[in-house]
């Protein structure tokens, strides 16, 4: 079976013939966390970060996470150009286990392009799918293994990030990434030389988009070209700032670290009816009117509740130094009847949405107090089927919904040489022949089958393979004529020629046996000394052929 490997060339940035490296501002295009992540990930390429790769060599790459995680990996051109490297059409799963690396690629290989210069490779990895997965993998094909990100990375590939991973979810899911690079066809002789301060000293440093476990003072040695740095430090605002060095250069980036401004904001709270209960984050603070001192800058939740109104709730932002005054009419409480829906759900870990709205499911099975009125359930888990199912729920009365979800169906990309060959699954024929065009995609439930494909005048082929739950499986299958059996016994050892082609001496004593196509062949025996023995023979496919030919002595 032939197994095609494709072939990637990594967009890489160019470089003047009489000039420095072409490259971009890499503060434009990394992502990173504000502050030090708990999920970890790491991205190692097969030689050293800043090593010089030459146009057409091939690179390999290793993810490594600390924890579950799934990771999308973009690759950066010096002109701006963005390519989605992992996940793709032949690694479509971008789900890593914690601390098992990943290796990049598998069952293809990744070329290094011609575009000389610096390039970026940066790897983001979350504890939730990234918002636009499925449809990356609608997309992917044949003819578009890998996806284009961006045409314009500066300005356009951070906010493609922050979409995938910050609007998924709220609360947001745990994020962090990495970057590294490399040169191609050459990079910069001369290093240049940096010394990261702070006043106070002791701030963590972030460079170049990686948390570099160093804190101020720290000197470091780097390459010509644009970078950026990070200073953090508890109690003080973050500093960052964007930096070009040239070759040779000697640098100081100090940073005087500003204090954050104290919490005094404000408000005072009035309700009609007074006497309402105040929370601000869910801590009760008196009751209305009231003025509410010490808050921290920021957005805070205010809340108000009332015997017989209805509770007040809003989002309140405030200032430093800033005093807010809010006037609330509450609005009186309206009897809502509540129904109960009991749910069992198939498999047991299977996550469960009511109204866009997650619950928790606990062996399988969760009882939620709803209001009355038209609802919608969504159950998903990943490897199975989705389903989306609208019930009604009605006061005082038991909803019981039990939703099973079937696994997700793999496909097989079926093609042979020649076409036209019937395709069996388990022993019984799908009724399904590989196409004029050579490819035939099945669409099959997830498991392990035996795989036979017959034509007429071709020996069977048959292969055991195990189909996976959302998997494109690619199968190319080479079928082998049909065969003829030969054999030849002389009365003097000879050698022996089939069509013109050698195929070694046939011993007295030891017949000489091989299989050959069906068809008419030329036998030809040859000695020196005897008269040679030719003829023609046709032979048909099964069919044992003996062959006892004299060659007489030349006197």
């Amino acid at each position: 079976m032939k197994k095609t490997l494709w072939i990637l060339f990594l967009c890489a940035m160019a470089i003047l013939s009489f000039g420095a490296v072409k490259e971009l501002q890499p503060q434009k295009i990394i992502i990173v966390p504000d502050l030090p992540a708990a999920l970890t990930v790491t991205l190692s390429l097969n030689k050293p970060e800043g090593s010089v790769y030459q146009p057409g060599e091939l690179i390999t790459m290793t993810v490594v996470t600390n924890k579950d995680a799934y990771v999308v990996i973009y690759d950066t051109e010096a002109n701006g150009r963005t390519t989605i490297l992992f996940p793709n059409l032949y690694q479509p799963d971008n789900f890593v286990k914690a601390n098992q690396p990943l290796s990049i690629p598998q069952g293809y290989k990744l070329k290094i392009g011609n575009e000389i210069g610096k390039e970026y490779v940066q790897v983001v990895a979350s504890t939730k799918q990234f918002a636009t997965y499925n449809q990356w993998a609608k997309v992917f094909s044949a003819t578009n293994p890998f996806l284009e990100a961006t045409k314009d990375a500066e300005s356009e590939l951070q906010k493609l990030i922050q979409k995938i991973i910050i609007v998924p979810d709220t609360p947001q899911p745990e994020w962090n990434s990495f970057s590294t690079f490399f040169y191609v066809g050459q990079k910069p002789q001369i290093p240049a030389t940096v010394d990261f301060t702070s006043s106070p000293s002791g701030a963590q440093i972030m460079l170049d988009g990686n948390w570099i476990q160093k804190t101020t003072p720290y000197k470091a040695i780097m390459t010509e070209g644009w970078h950026f740095v990070r200073y953090t430090l508890p109690g003080y605002r973050t500093h960052e700032e964007n930096f070009y060095l040239s070759q040779g250069m000697v640098k100081l980036i100090h940073a005087t670290l500003i204090p954050e401004t104290p919490p005094v904001a404000v408000l005072n709270v009035n309700s009609l009816p007074p006497g309402a209960n105040i929370f601000l984050d869910g801590a009760l603070k008196g009751s209305t009117p009231m003025t509410v001192q010490n808050i921290t800058p920021g957005t805070h939740v205010l809340r108000l509740t009332l015997r017989g109104f209805q509770p007040f709730e809003q989002p309140v932002p405030f200032v430093a130094g800033q005093t807010q005054t809010l006037n609330i009419t509450l609005v009186p409480e309206v009897v809502i009847l509540k129904g109960t829906l009991t749910l069992n759900v198939t498999p047991a870990d299977a996550t469960i949405y009511v109204d866009g709205v997650e619950y928790q499911v606990f062996g399988g099975r969760a009882s939620l107090s709803l209001d009355a009125g038209n609802h919608t359930l969504s159950v998903s888990r990943r490897d199975y089927e989705s389903q989306t199912i609208p019930f009604t729920i009605f006061g005082n009365q038991l909803t019981t919904l039990n939703v099973t979800l079937l696994p997700s169906k793999g496909t097989m990309e079926i093609s042979s040489d020649p076409s036209g060959a019937a395709i069996y699954i388990n022993g019984s024929d799908t009724g399904y022949r590989t196409s004029a065009t050579g490819k035939l995609t099945m669409t099959i439930d997830p498991g392990t089958y035996e795989f036979r494909l017959r034509k007429d005048g071709y020996q069977d082929w048959v292969q055991t393979k195990t189909i996976s739950p959302g998997v494109n499986a690619p199968l190319h299958v080479i079928l082998q004529p049909n065969m003829a059996k030969l054999t030849v016994a002389a009365n003097t050892g000879a050698m022996l020629y089939i069509d013109g082609k050698p195929y070694g001496t046939v011993s007295v004593g030891q017949p000489f046996s091989l299989n050959v196509p069906p068809g008419n062949h030329e036998i030809l025996l040859v000695k020196e000394g005897y008269y040679s023995f030719i003829s023609i023979f046709l032979m048909e496919t099964g069919k044992t052929y003996d062959l006892n030919p004299y060659l007489t002595p030349i006197y």
